[in-house]
């Protein structure tokens, strides 16, 4: 679930040379929080081969910081001010497997690629077309390469889309075009809108808010994008957009397919209130900051429960279901987290969070409460997630997921919580409001065929180790 964009624009005046990375440079601030493992750039003159890039393991700001070593030459200036050109992809990685030390754009002669995308069949690509790399990323740049000089671009997506199974947003530099497509069945988000003179193409619609931008738009399931120019290279019977964008991944103030994520949020906790009240009286609602907020406040609005805010967040720590590895995860929760201590001593409370996934910072959390005697009552706006996903959510075994076969009491009791409620999977549907959600880390069924077959594998094995 990476963060990318690209962004194109035919002027070739000096500052629009000038000013093309540190447009995607302030993109990618906009989508840090789709990835904190690393950031890139790439960019290159409009209808021209050759193309110069920049990347490093980090956030946005370590990356392209000043004072870096630039092609082994040493610089005490900004890393940007080498990348010239008016067509430029840029990307922040959330690593699902790999090395940490990956990092995006992938360049392969006169192809540069950023992708947020998880290619589920990669092993059987890989052996067939007889690619070096252990990174689907990287081995799609080399397909997608011989396949643009063999057949064009639009033929050469289609052919991949044929062969490749899973998901995948891109953002492409080819012969100093860019690129911009969305796999046939939309499990990844991508939008279009235009900066000044440019278009853009982001993960979010977040990315040109603060910019002033224009948003036109989603980039529609098995659409392509040419510089200005939009093509359909394939076809779908159904979509299946993931989701964990709405409940978790994505920021409040985006849209996404035509759904304000603010507003899907703030339906999730009115359904939880309307299904699962808490008993007696209660003396505050609260929220797990910051993606379940709005929920929590529905939630308190609906049963006239006062809202507070005494679960502190460090803003300097980064979310930690995305960090790569599980130690560095149970670290941060401590450092992130804090109460204020004589407003919850001896209280009751319905602390809501978006979702449980393996419930490492749950259960800390709630260890902190009961520590001041707070009696906890866990709502979750997301129903339990009992599958691995394939896809690109950083959930790669059932054994991991702490509702992998357990009940809620068993759960509950795990986590040390009074009571917990999770979310029905009917009004999950209902309140993000649209009918082709991919829900298959709740229900266990892939919609497509790879995906399907990898459920016969042990839960102790990661499903990309069967490939």
């Amino acid at each position: 679930m990476c963060g990318i964009c690209g962004v194109f624009c035919k002027e070739e005046e000096e500052n629009i040379l000038n000013s093309t990375s540190k447009i995607i440079h302030n993109i990618l601030f906009e989508l840090q929080h789709r990835g904190q493992d690393a950031a890139g750039i790439a960019v290159s003159l409009f209808g021209k081969n050759g193309i110069k890039y920049y990347k490093g393991k980090g956030y946005v700001s370590e990356v392209f910081k000043s004072k870096k070593t630039f092609f082994g030459i040493r610089d005490n200036g900004s890393p940007l001010d080498k990348l010239i050109g008016n067509v430029g992809i840029g990307h922040v990685r959330y690593g699902t497997f790999g090395s940490d030390k990956i990092a995006h754009p992938f360049v392969h002669k006169n192809l540069a690629l950023v992708c947020n995308s998880n290619i589920v069949n990669y092993n059987k690509i890989k052996e067939e077309f007889k690619l070096k790399s252990k990174c689907d990323s990287e081995g799609i740049t080399q397909l997608l390469q011989t396949f643009f000089e063999e057949e064009g671009i639009i033929d050469g997506i289609k052919e991949f889309s044929e062969i490749a199974e899973g998901s995948y947003s891109m953002n492409i530099i080819y012969k100093g075009n860019l690129i911009a497509l969305r796999d046939p069945l939309g499990f990844m988000p991508l939008y279009f809108g235009k900066i000044g003179n440019y278009n853009v193409f982001a993960s979010e619609s977040v990315a040109l808010d603060h910019f002033n931008g224009t948003l036109i738009g989603d980039v529609n399931p098995g659409e392509i994008y040419i510089n200005d120019e939009n093509f359909t290279y394939a076809k779908s019977r159904r979509h299946y957009h993931c989701m964990f964008q709405y409940i978790y991944h994505a920021m409040p103030e985006s849209i996404i397919d035509g759904v304000c994520v603010y507003e899907a949020r703030e339906r999730l906790g009115r359904k939880l209130a309307r299904d699962f009240p808490p008993e007696g009286d209660v003396d505050y609602v609260m929220c797990i900051p910051d993606s379940s907020r709005p929920a929590a406040q529905a939630y308190a609005e609906e049963l006239g429960i006062p809202y507070k805010e005494y679960l502190i967040k460090n803003k300097y720590i980064g979310r930690t279901f995305i960090m790569p590895k599980m130690e560095m995860r149970n670290l941060a929760v401590n450092m992130k987290f804090n109460i204020v201590k004589e407003k919850v001593r001896n209280k009751k409370i319905v602390l809501v969070d978006d979702s449980i996934v393996r419930g490492t910072t749950i259960r800390e959390i709630v260890k902190m409460f009961k520590k001041l005697n707070t009696e906890v009552h866990l709502r979750i706006t997301c129903p339990p997630i009992i599958s691995f996903c394939p896809y690109g959510i950083d959930m790669s075994t059932r054994e991991e997921l702490i509702a992998y076969n357990k009940e809620i009491d068993e759960i509950r009791e795990f986590i040390g919580a009074d009571s917990l409620e999770y979310q029905k999977l009917s009004s999950l549907e209902e309140a993000i409001g649209l009918n082709d959600l991919c829900v298959s880390c709740l229900t266990g069924k892939y919609p497509t065929k790879y995906a399907q077959k990898l459920t016969k594998f042990s839960g102790s094995i990661r499903y990309y180790e069967c490939l």
